[in-house]
């Protein structure tokens, strides 16, 4: 009787975090698809990406080309030369994301494992256990 609780203590114990982390895998392999692209409140300004990106037009970068009002757009009042605070950025940031999530996914199908392994145990510790006291052999 005692390998018979046993099994159901790793039946219990294995299934309980077997769900848990199939679950916690599932949620953080399905996030939201916006989370890829800086918020559309909150653009980067041509400034603050300068670390990240410069954009060229025909060998000038664009800095130079609005610092010069070469670039202008034309609007119902007129032509108006753009400026800096006028073009703003978003960002792909995918591969950072993916790569923060790494850790995680590797803890939780380890532990999807390792439950697994601990389910297989109780079910064979309980099946075994019930076959001996149905044989009438000495649990």
């Amino acid at each position: 009787m005692p390998q018979n609780r046993f099994g159901l203590f790793f039946l219990i114990f294995g299934g309980f975090f077997l769900v848990m982390s199939v679950v916690n895998l599932w949620r953080t392999w399905r996030m939201d698809e916006n989370i890829w692209w800086t918020p559309k409140q909150n653009p980067a300004s041509l400034s603050e990406a300068r670390d990240k990106v410069e954009i060229y037009f025909r060998g000038v970068q664009l800095e130079q080309i609005l610092a010069s009002s070469r670039l202008q757009m034309v609007e119902s009042s007129g032509v108006v030369p753009l400026a800096q605070a006028d073009i703003t950025l978003r960002f792909n940031n995918r591969d950072r994301v993916l790569a923060q999530r790494i850790p995680g996914l590797i803890i939780f199908s380890a532990t999807a494992g390792a439950s697994l392994i601990v389910l297989l145990c109780g079910l064979l510790r309980v099946s075994i256990g019930g076959r001996r006291q149905v044989d009438g052999a000495p649990a």
